[in-house]
């Protein structure tokens, strides 16, 4: 269960970073994005998915145990991503769904959890208790609130 807390922990400020973009992305785009070469996808489209892949194989994994099929991931995919189209209320409402689910990961967790910083062997671990701060690719920074909210 820490394993796929941890791997929820990490997808979250990428998804969170890039969820405009995707929900402004033209869904013709979008869906034709994956069909080109990866060279030839948006970087913010590849950061995406990789983050995308990471949040629900650790949902479905955990949950199913099973090979995760096409259909199940496609509907986690509505369920927990940003989608083309999907306007502010919504995109806090699958926020809000990714949060509760990492929350109860990483609570089933118990002890054995690790954050981000501590399995990176990051040497500066603030407390769980504190804000903490993650830098994205991108130069943006995110920070991480206690309560499993970000900024």
């Amino acid at each position: 269960m820490a394993t796929y807390a941890a791997r929820m922990e990490q997808a979250q400020p990428t998804l969170k970073n890039l969820e405009n973009t995707i929900a402004n992305t033209s869904s013709f785009a979008f869906n034709n994005y994956e069909k080109l070469p990866a060279e030839l996808q948006p970087i913010a489209y590849r950061q995406f998915m990789q983050a995308a892949r990471n949040f629900i194989n650790a949902v479905l994994r955990r949950e199913s145990g099973a090979v995760i099929s096409p259909t199940e991931f496609a509907e986690a995919r509505k369920q927990y991503l940003p989608q083309p189209g999907d306007n502010a209320d919504i995109l806090a409402q699958k926020e809000a769904n990714r949060n509760i689910v990492y929350n109860s990961f990483k609570k089933g967790a118990g002890s054995a959890y690790q954050s981000l910083d501590e399995l990176l062997g990051n040497t500066a671990v603030k407390p769980q208790n504190q804000p903490q701060t993650m830098t994205l690719p991108n130069g943006a920074v995110l920070t991480l609130q206690p309560d499993g909210t970000y900024e």
